[in-house]
């Protein structure tokens, strides 16, 4: 450390008065850069999450704005309510049939898609038979009416578009 101390003392007065006035404060320029990379470099990256939030924001307050109003949602959802309902209202049920119309079911075969049913009916009760299945949304594939007697056997061959549920 003597070495180092003499040697300086004997180096030019501008010289040592560059290293006692450059030198310190160039490390401490150093330290405190070391020091605050760190905390640039995360203020940098906060930056960049902040400027992508803001971007992300936009873009779903642009979507949310071109999509209908929960309002106008509302009424849409209650009109597709009410027509579901209307529909599944209308499906054919053998209960319903034999409510409405009467009459006593001889033979019932149901299927996912259709099924044959033979019921034996009077002639009112067949004129209601016909004005039931005229109200439901279902194809009659093929029929037969035969007289039974005093009454009448009715089969007939049903066929629709949704499936049965044959519980």
């Amino acid at each position: 450390m003597d070495e180092w101390l003499s040697r300086w003392l004997q180096i030019r007065p501008l010289w040592q008065w560059v290293t006692v006035m450059v030198l310190p404060p160039g490390f401490l320029l150093l330290i405190g850069w070391m020091w605050l990379q760190p905390l640039w470099m995360s203020q940098q990256r906060l930056v960049n999450e902040h400027q992508q939030l803001m971007m992300r924001w936009q873009t779903t307050l642009v979507q949310l704005l071109a999509k209908p109003r929960l309002a106008e949602q509302q009424v849409k959802n209650q009109r597709l309510r009410a027509a579901l309902t209307l529909h599944q209202e209308q499906r054919f049920s053998l209960v319903a049939l034999m409510r409405y119309a009467g009459g006593v079911v001889e033979q019932w075969q149901p299927q996912l898609h259709g099924g044959e049913i033979t019921l034996l009916l009077s002639w009112v009760q067949l004129q209601r038979v016909f004005d039931y299945l005229v109200t439901r949304p279902l194809t009659l594939k093929d029929f037969t009416l035969q007289r039974s007697g005093e009454r009448l056997r009715l089969t007939l061959l049903l066929g629709w578009e949704y499936e049965m549920s044959l519980d």
